[in-house]
């Protein structure tokens, strides 16, 4: 599930990485910087992102074994309940 997540975060930062690698804004043009920051930031946005999701699928949770003594005391527990 978490991979479908990954599938618009590729297409961004493609989509910005392309438009950063050409020259797609001439130097000489007024806002040159403004679109170069913009998709530097989209791609830096969109790689947080995708290393995050990464990230969190090879996550490991580790979770104490319950003791038989407290599975034991919990029924008795709501045995208890029921009866009353």
């Amino acid at each position: 599930m978490k991979l479908i997540l990954l599938i618009p975060t590729a297409v961004l930062m493609a989509i910005s990485g392309y438009n950063l690698s050409l020259e797609f804004a001439k130097s000489g043009e007024p806002n040159y910087l403004i679109f170069k920051m913009l998709h530097l930031t989209v791609f830096l946005i969109s790689l947080i992102s995708a290393v995050a999701i990464i990230r969190s699928m090879f996550k490991i949770k580790y979770s104490e074994p319950v003791k038989n003594e407290d599975i034991q005391q919990h029924t008795y527990n709501t045995e208890l309940k029921v009866i009353r």
